[in-house]
């Protein structure tokens, strides 16, 4: 993909591909960062974190009642099991922060963390 450069911002000469998204919305600017950037980054990510584990979650139910015949009145799993799973995750995710407290800083090593332990959940919500 052929890039151009402005005084303003980046130019993709092609379409954009999820990947590229994604690495562009993870992207750290500051070599140096101190604990509240840490922080900010990570708790700015969160959103879409929960977001998409959600979405995910409810569309596996959905796809899990057509195929096992179920009504909207029967589930598969309690209310509190979905609760303790949210729960669960936000856990990983805080600690995930907190790991990068402690690691050599590295612009890379907090979008790699977030892209593994986004695509490890979503194979367990799956």
């Amino acid at each position: 993909m052929n890039q151009t450069k402005t005084k303003t911002a980046k130019v993709y000469d092609s379409p954009l591909n999820p990947n590229v998204l994604l690495n562009s919305y993870l992207e750290v600017k500051k070599t140096d960062r101190n604990l509240i950037d840490i922080i900010f980054w990570w708790e700015g990510k969160r959103i879409i974190f929960n977001a998409l584990l959600l979405s995910i979650g409810f569309i596996c139910l959905h796809i899990s009642h057509q195929l096992l015949g179920l009504t909207s009145e029967e589930h598969i799993f309690h209310n509190d099991t979905i609760l303790i799973a949210i729960v669960l995750y936000n856990m990983a995710y805080s600690i995930s922060c907190f790991s990068e407290f402690f690691t050599k800083k590295n612009n890379q090593y907090a979008p790699h963390l977030f892209k593994n332990g986004l695509f490890f959940c979503l194979g367990v919500i799956i």
